[in-house]
């Protein structure tokens, strides 16, 4: 498993997609966590599989709100080339108990 995670984490580090994603667009998309961004090639992905596949790389809150380019969008929108995706919690929410 470690060895999968560590291919996984190089393709994605030399901006190269997710394995298995070949219906993913060749041109990036910008993913914001809190203090995480990175520009990864994530365009034609739904909001919940990066979610997903980036929850603990960029420590992605389960219960945040997705927003794309301003935008508050839901897990099954899909996220196009060159958008901002941004995950969020609103200021004064407090964690899920």
């Amino acid at each position: 498993m470690e060895q999968l995670r560590t291919r996984e984490r190089r393709q994605l580090d030399n901006g190269g997609g997710f394995p298995g994603d070949d219906d993913a667009d060749p041109q990036g998309a910008t993913v914001i966590s809190g203090p995480y961004s990175q520009t990864l090639q994530v365009a034609g992905m739904t909001v919940g599989r990066i979610r997903e596949r980036l929850a603990t790389r960029l420590d992605i809150d389960p219960h945040s709100l997705a927003v794309i380019d301003g935008q508050d969008v839901t897990d099954e929108t899909v996220v196009g080339a060159g958008q901002l995706l941004t995950f969020v919690t609103r200021a004064g929410e407090k964690g899920m108990t």
